[in-house]
């Protein structure tokens, strides 16, 4: 059985995404990092899921999305020490 196939491996988009969150220590809306990979609609639940696994976390802050709902905004929990 084949591994499905994707466009950008996951490691790769995690790694991406921990390094978005280093220059954004005050932290970023799901919407805001998405944008800031620069990846496609088709991939903003993938930056959501990638998000959890470069270790970021809640601020405790709220932010807006795109469509104008309230949303938490995320950070590395070292810029929050």
């Amino acid at each position: 059985m084949r591994a499905p196939v994707t466009d950008r491996p996951t490691h790769a988009t995690t790694a991406l995404i921990r390094s978005i969150l280093e220059r954004f220590p005050d932290g970023m809306t799901d919407d805001e990092l998405w944008l800031a990979t620069g990846l496609s609609h088709k991939h903003h639940g993938s930056v959501v899921r990638r998000r959890l696994d470069a270790g970021a976390v809640k601020t405790g802050r709220r932010g807006v999305t795109l469509t104008g709902s309230t949303c938490h905004i995320w950070a590395l929990p070292e810029a929050l020490s």
